[in-house]
């Protein structure tokens, strides 16, 4: 593994570390079910990491931060989240929620940690390594799920929040018919919402992946059918081209857009071949097709959803109602768990003040590429990163999801990495 073959101890320490804490946050499905909140493998990691560095601080040595702008956002937006919880109606819910803010926003450091003593070719090199691992690896569960559901036994199907649905390896079949990869993580979105943070940087890294892995992350995305996902890939790329066209530099080329638009293209041709000269195939994929577009229609009730939160909204107290109240004020609608958008969780949580935070959060992430504090390159995936952020909060809460914090991470990492590459310091340093 040419990432920890150096000589320098704490450069090996760093990319293990960062290793194991960046592919812990991906295996969602591996969880250890419990009472309270089911336990992510990112969690263990995470308190395995507390404890070894409260050694390290009792030993005498010190822990040494670079902090950036952004990290300075994040922590006063959650920290304000953190103090709704003393006016929550609901405590045990408030509770719970909290400690799970404090967990994340110490996987959050965990990641800055270990990132932060990168140079630029380690940095690409181990999301070029956590991207190989996490396409092949999801792609494999989601073969094995296809076979095992033909071949060896039908999945059970369970009853959700808004749907039946049934679970194969890496399958998630929607209606407990509809088959749509979630690879290693526990859905599809979610799925989706890490590969394309993970692409963006894999795709336009210092080490380009080969053509045949281009193709698996592609075609692993089309399988989630996200209609968020073909949302975001559609600004992604239009994006792209804004950037094309307006400067020519290094690895960016044009072969990303055309790979896209060439799987799109080839996907849409099978489906067409299929129903035509399969009788059973036309079934399956009219029912398919059915399906999706009654989803993206309604929103999958998120329309419906949206309108009773504002409802709400509009009679609620101006400093919203406390941390993690959604369950309980969502009860008379449906049996749902979040209100799947970022603008109106954080008011429904911390009220004006919340919401003008988050927008602060937002604006921040988007001055990392915006300004131009960081070379060419690193503004032009960190811009798709974004957007495909931005989607996905928008039809999803993401705010308490490790993905979230994941990528928050991802990118005061990057301003750290390669503002100090460039000369700059990327940001003050905080002992421990």
């Amino acid at each position: 593994m040419e990432l920890l073959a150096r000589p320098d101890l704490n450069r090996m320490k760093g990319g293990a570390g960062a290793i194991v804490f960046l592919t812990a946050f991906f295996l969602q499905q591996y969880a250890i079910d419990t009472p309270v909140t089911p336990i992510r493998p990112y969690m263990l990691v995470t308190l395995l990491a507390l404890i070894v560095a409260c050694f390290h601080v009792i030993s005498g040595s010190k822990l040494v931060f670079r902090l950036v702008p952004l990290d300075y956002c994040v922590f006063v937006f959650y920290f304000f989240l953190l103090f709704t919880s003393l006016y929550a109606a609901n405590t045990k819910l408030a509770v719970q929620m909290f400690f799970g803010v404090i967990l994340l926003l110490a996987a959050y450091g965990g990641i800055r940690y270990f990132l932060m003593r990168f140079d630029s070719d380690a940095f690409y090199r181990c999301f070029a390594l956590i991207a190989k691992f996490y396409f092949v690896s999801s792609f494999l569960l989601y073969l094995m799920g296809i076979f095992s559901s033909l071949y060896l036994e039908r999945p059970t199907v369970l009853l959700g929040e808004s749907e039946a649905y049934a679970l194969s390896w890496g399958v998630y079949f929607e209606g407990g018919v509809i088959p749509r990869l979630r690879g290693v993580t526990d859905s599809p979105n979610n799925f989706a919402m890490y590969a394309l943070v993970l692409i963006p940087i894999w795709f336009f890294g210092s080490e380009p992946p080969r053509l045949h892995f281009k193709i698996l992350a592609v075609a692993s995305v089309a399988l989630t059918l996200s209609v968020s996902a073909y949302i975001a890939i559609a600004l992604m790329i239009a994006t792209f081209v804004f950037w094309r066209f307006r400067i020519s530099s290094g690895h960016i080329s044009q072969r990303f857009a055309a790979l896209i638009v060439a799987g799109a293209v080839t996907l849409l041709a099978s489906v067409v071949l299929l129903a035509a000269f399969d009788g059973e195939a036309k079934e399956f994929i009219n029912n398919m097709i059915g399906t999706r577009l009654e989803h993206a229609a309604t929103g999958s009730g998120r329309f419906e959803l949206w309108q009773y939160c504002m409802n709400i909204i509009s009679e609620g107290p101006l400093w919203g109602f406390g941390l993690n109240q959604e369950r309980v004020l969502l009860a008379p609608l449906r049996n749902l768990q979040s209100v799947h958008n970022n603008i109106i969780g954080a008011y429904f949580s911390g009220g004006a003040m919340a919401l003008f935070l988050y927008l602060v959060l937002l604006i921040q992430l988007a001055w990392t590429f915006v300004s131009k504090v960081l070379p060419y390159r690193e503004r032009v995936w960190l811009s798709l990163c974004w957007i495909s952020l931005f989607v996905f909060s928008n039809v999803n809460e993401t705010l308490f999801a490790d993905s979230f914090f994941f990528s928050l991470a991802i990118f005061s990492s990057t301003v750290n990495v390669f503002c100090r590459c460039e000369g700059d310091e990327g940001g003050g340093e905080v002992s421990l």
